[in-house]
């Protein structure tokens, strides 16, 4: 870094660690993050939509199974009367009459439990057909979750590669700061009021970070840029340099 970090190895060391601060940032925000709990809640969404349609299904599948069995058992009735009164054994005309109307109704009944049948098969249709488009949903739901997480996997290795290469930065740049200085800037740095930027430098004689002048005193510390003092702006708390 050049210009006035070349003059302050503080300043170095506090662009430094702000460049850090960012990089940490921008890996907890990366935006696949926020995507993957979207995807996941859409997954979940999609799964109880399944499980709820599968419940239906189950409930009309048992529906169709003793409706099969009403029709059947219409269908043998029917067969029955229709036997009875084909098969000449009844001769009686109030009786063939009786078992005509008798056949009549079974087939009535017949036919309209064939009718809630078909309705039921249809309904079901469709939700074999909703079934299936949420397996569709899941799978293309799976995909995008895969690939979310590779691309924050990679995503995530770019920072911490450029992290290690600002951690051997950061190294170089305090070893130029003495020791008392420093002891000072690291417990400053630690503050979450200042919110990790300590060093401001003078703006005529005003601090550069909250525009308040300083006193007279401490411009002139500050400008004889002795090495161990440390000069703290006195409504920001920021290490002031020249």
């Amino acid at each position: 870094m050049s210009g006035a970090a070349d003059r302050h190895p503080l300043l170095h060391l506090q662009a430094v660690d702000s460049s850090a601060d960012a990089l940490a940032v921008d890996r907890v925000t990366l935006p696949q993050r926020a995507a993957l709990i979207e995807c996941e809640a859409e997954r979940v969404r999609i799964a109880e939509a399944a499980r709820a349609a599968e419940e239906r299904g189950a409930d009309l599948g048992a529906a169709e199974r003793k409706l099969a069995g009403e029709v059947a058992e219409a269908v043998r009735s029917g067969r029955e009367a229709e036997d009875t009164l084909y098969s000449g054994s009844v001769t009686s005309v109030a009786e063939l009459k009786g078992l005509q109307a008798k056949l009549n109704s079974i087939r009535a009944q017949q036919a309209e439990l064939e009718e809630r049948q078909l309705g039921l098969m249809e309904s079901h249709e469709e939700i074999d057909a909703e079934i299936a488009s949420l397996a569709s949903q899941a799978g293309a739901c799976a995909a995008r979750q895969a690939e979310l997480a590779r691309t924050l996997a990679a995503d995530e290795e770019a920072i911490d590669a450029r992290l290690l290469e600002v951690a051997k930065e950061r190294d170089g740049a305090a070893e130029r700061v003495s020791a008392a200085v420093r002891e000072t800037y690291e417990r400053l740095r630690k503050s979450t009021r200042l919110g990790g930027v300590v060093v401001a430098q003078l703006n005529g004689n005003a601090c550069g970070r909250c525009r308040i002048p300083a006193p007279v005193m401490h411009v002139t510390r500050v400008r004889q840029s002795l090495t161990d003092d440390v000069v703290r702006c006195e409504n920001c708390s920021q290490i002031l340099l020249a």
